[in-house]
C-alpha cells in the first residue's frame, strides 16, 4: 500500500524519523513511502530500500503554493485507490494489534464507498457517544462529518485527498494555514470518512511554531538520526492520543488515562532534570 508522506527537502530527516517508527513497532509493516523531493535524495533508498520511494518535484511556478503543488504531484499518477496518508511532524509511539488487523481489511476488503479511516478517537468530533458505531474487523468505527483529525496518519482514498487539496488556494501559505482551509471545506455528501471509537496508534507530535518537540528530538538521539539544524528544540512533549485499555475486561474511560499519563511523563521530567 502506497503512504503518502507530505515533507520537503529541509523536513527530510523528520521523515526519515517517522518511517524508522513504523519499521521499529512494526517491522513488517505493508505500506510504500512516496517521498517528495527537489533536490536532496538524502538517504532513504540506502537505509530502507524497497519501502521507500521517491518522486521528483520540481519547485511551483512563482505565486503558487509549494504544499499544494506537492501533494497534487504526488497523486498525479494514481486513480481510485487508498493510501495511507502520513505527514512527515506525525510519528507512531504505540501501535496496537488490531491497527494490524484495519490496514489489512483496508488492503484486502475495504469498499469503493468507504473514502477514508482513521485508527485514532481524536478525528472524531462533536458528541461521539450520540453516533451509531459500524463494526469493521471487531473494530469500532463511528461516521466521521468533517475533515478534523485529517493531519493524523490515516487511511485515504486519493480523490478525496486530491479534491481537499485542490480546494487550497494556490497561492504561498504556510503549513498552518491549512487548518483554516480544511474547516471551510465542507465534506461531500458522497464522500465517506469513518473513525474508530478507540485509539490504536499513539502519535508524537514531532515540531510545534518552528521547533523540534521534546519528545521528537529525544527519540531521534536514541534511533541515530541526525537532528537537523536550524529548529529550536522546545521542551515539550507531546502525543496524541491514548490507546484505550481495558482492567479485567473493564473499559477505563479516557478521563482517568490523560491525568495519570500526564503525572508520570511530568514525573519523568523531573527525575532526568536531576540527574
Amino acid at each position: 500500500m502506497k503512504a503518502i508522506v507530505l515533507t520537503c527537502d529541509k523536513y527530510h530527516p523528520f521523515a526519515e524519523h517517522m518511517i524508522q517508527c513504523y519499521e521499529d513497532l512494526w517491522p513488517d509493516h505493508p505500506f510504500g513511502f512516496r517521498i517528495p523531493y527537489e533536490s536532496d535524495r538524502g538517504n532513504f533508498e540506502q537505509k530502507f530500500g524497497r519501502k521507500v520511494e521517491l518522486k521528483h518535484v520540481p519547485p511551483p511556478a512563482n505565486g503558487s503554493s509549494h504544499i499544494r503543488h506537492t501533494v497534487l504531484n504526488l497523486l498525479e499518477d494514481l486513480d481510485e485507490e487508498m493510501v495511507y496518508w502520513a505527514l512527515d511532524d506525525k510519528y507512531p509511539v504505540q501501535i496496537h494489534r488490531k491497527f494490524k488487523k484495519l490496514t489489512s481489511w483496508v488492503q484486502n476488503r475495504c469498499p469503493q464507498g468507504v473514502d477514508g479511516i482513521s485508527a485514532s478517537r481524536r478525528c472524531l468530533s462533536g458528541d461521539i457517544v450520540q453516533k451509531k458505531a459500524e463494526k469493521t474487523k471487531d473494530i469500532p468505527l463511528v461516521r466521521r462529518e468533517d475533515y478534523a483529525g485529517i493531519w493524523i496518519h490515516q487511511f485515504l482514498r486519493v480523490r478525496a485527498l486530491r479534491e481537499l487539496f485542490s480546494s487550497f488556494p494556490n497561492r504561498p501559505f504556510s503549513a498552518k494555514e491549512m487548518d483554516g482551509f480544511k474547516d471551510s471545506f465542507t465534506l461531500p455528501i458522497d464522500t465517506r470518512f469513518y473513525g474508530s471509537m478507540y485509539t490504536y496508534v499513539v502519535f508524537g507530535e514531532s515540531t510545534t511554531r518552528g521547533h523540534i518537540t521534546r519528545n521528537c528530538y529525544d527519540s531521534m538521539v536514541q534511533k541515530g538520526i541526525p537532528v537537523p539544524t536550524g529548529f529550536g528544540i522546545k521542551d515539550i512533549y507531546y502525543e496524541i492520543g491514548s490507546i484505550h485499555l481495558k482492567i479485567c475486561g473493564i473499559p477505563v474511560p479516557y478521563w482517568f488515562i490523560t491525568p495519570v499519563k500526564r503525572f508520570f511523563t511530568s514525573l519523568e521530567k523531573t527525575l532526568r532534570q536531576r540527574k
